[in-house]
C-alpha cells in the first residue's frame, strides 16, 4: 500500500481562497461600520449647527442658551433623520443628505 502525499498546490489554493474570503468579509464589515458612522454623525452635526444658529439672535444668558442648544439639537437631529429616511425610501439618491447614499448592511 502506497501513501500519497497531499496535493500541496490544492491545499495552498484552498488556504489562499479562505484568507481572501476572510479579508473581503472583514473589509465589508469595516465599510459598513464607516457608513453607519457617517449616517449617524451627519444628522447630529446638522442638528447642532441649526440649533446653534437658531440661538444666535437670542439675548439670554449662556447657561440658558446652552440648554436650548442641547434640547434643539436632539429634536432637530431626530426630525432631520426621520424626514430624510422617509424621503430616501421614495428617492434613494436623497440618502446623500445623511452623508452617504449607501446604507450599511448588518
Amino acid at each position: 500500500m502506497t501513501v500519497r502525499p497531499p496535493n500541496i498546490n490544492k491545499l495552498g489554493r484552498d488556504a489562499l481562497e479562505i484568507i481572501r474570503k476572510y479579508k473581503e468579509k472583514k473589509r465589508k464589515k469595516m465599510t459598513d461600520f464607516i457608513t453607519s458612522q457617517i449616517r449617524t454623525w451627519v444628522p447630529i452635526a446638522v442638528g447642532a449647527i441649526i440649533s446653534w444658529l437658531a440661538t444666535l439672535g437670542l439675548q439670554i444668558d449662556s447657561n440658558t442658551q446652552a440648554a436650548i442648544v442641547i434640547a434643539l439639537t436632539g429634536l432637530i437631529q431626530a426630525a432631520y433623520y426621520t424626514v430624510v429616511r422617509l424621503l430616501e425610501k421614495k428617492f434613494p439618491k436623497l440618502g446623500i443628505l445623511l452623508g452617504t447614499p449607501k446604507t450599511p448592511s448588518y
